[in-house]
């Protein structure tokens, strides 16, 4: 079975349209604990989802992506696929012709999966700008629209018209000011103040959903001094060099609930989008089906 798959291959986690989602990470030769899946590609085995994140900022060229796709494609277990993918915008000019020769390759991998020889196909990939995707993902967007993509490496940030579903782009910047930096400064602090040893992971679950000690709710307020220091000098940026007051702003990624209530405090009118960590898969997968969906009208195929 055919299956059209939009792909995010975040820094911090990979996502599909599915909702399926593991950490950027993994850890070569045993299985490591906390792992979502163990996979053997040319001889190599990986324990995905835990150990080493070897973040590489240029995403045409990198082992974790393709072990990271490998594993996706693995987990959702058809015979071929149609994938949209997406880079960061700041790179996606340059480089998109890369990323989509460097999928393709994949092809060639000798991948094996739960004691199983995996075979499959990528037949065609085609490559978005990272927050734009996100864009698309929403039911009948239209006009100017500004979006903020929190990722854990970088921010995308473009400023667009969409016309008709197209988007006709303005303006945008990548900053490297992703949330990863801020993580280990609030994971040191909450270590630090309640005298524990969580590793970097737990950072965002305990910005989102709070902190508890022995089952008993701590506070978390002293964070908000960090988060503010992170967060203004990037909106300072934002406000000198793209119409803030006057656009429709929308914030996706990963982070984006933690960054939402300090956000509105600047701009009230800024709109957190459904499925925030997971908007650029589901957009990729929107498209997807309109590129490829007539390829497969006469075949089974999954969305």
């Amino acid at each position: 079975m055919s299956a059209i798959k939009g792909l995010d291959h975040g820094y911090l986690y990979t996502k599909d349209d599915e909702k399926r989602i593991f950490r950027s990470a993994y850890t070569k030769s045993g299985v490591a604990m906390g792992s979502s899946a163990f996979i053997t590609i040319d001889g190599m085995d990986y324990s995905v989802g835990a150990g080493d994140r070897n973040i590489q900022f240029d995403k045409s060229d990198s082992e974790m992506n393709k072990v990271t796709t490998l594993t996706n494609l693995a987990l959702t277990g058809s015979d071929d696929y149609y994938l949209v993918v997406g880079l960061p915008i700041g790179q996606y000019k340059t480089q998109k012709d890369k990323f989509k020769k460097m999928i393709l390759a994949y092809n060639e991998s000798e991948v094996i999966f739960k004691g199983q020889e995996f075979k499959f196909q990528i037949n065609d990939v085609l490559v978005m700008p990272q927050g734009i995707g996100a864009l698309l993902s929403l039911p009948d967007i239209s006009g100017n629209v500004i979006i903020f993509d929190f990722g854990g490496l970088t921010i995308d940030l473009a400023y667009l018209e969409i016309l008709y579903g197209n988007p006709i782009l303005h303006k945008y910047d990548t900053w490297t000011q992703g949330v990863q930096k801020i993580y280990s400064k609030i994971i040191n602090q909450v270590n630090e103040k309640y005298n524990l040893t969580l590793d970097i992971q737990y950072a965002e679950n305990i910005l989102v959903n709070g902190l508890a000690i022995n089952g008993e709710k701590v506070s978390t307020d002293f964070l908000l001094t960090t988060l503010k220091q992170y967060l203004e000098p990037i909106l300072k940026e934002f406000q000198l060099n793209y119409p803030a007051l006057t656009t429709q702003i929308y914030l996706c990624g990963g982070s984006a609930i933690v960054f939402y209530d300090l956000f509105k405090l600047y701009y009230p009118s800024v709109k957190l989008m459904p499925n925030a960590q997971f908007a650029n898969a589901i957009g990729y997968g929107k498209i997807g089906i309109q590129k490829f969906g007539s390829l497969l009208q006469h075949n089974n195929y999954r969305r």
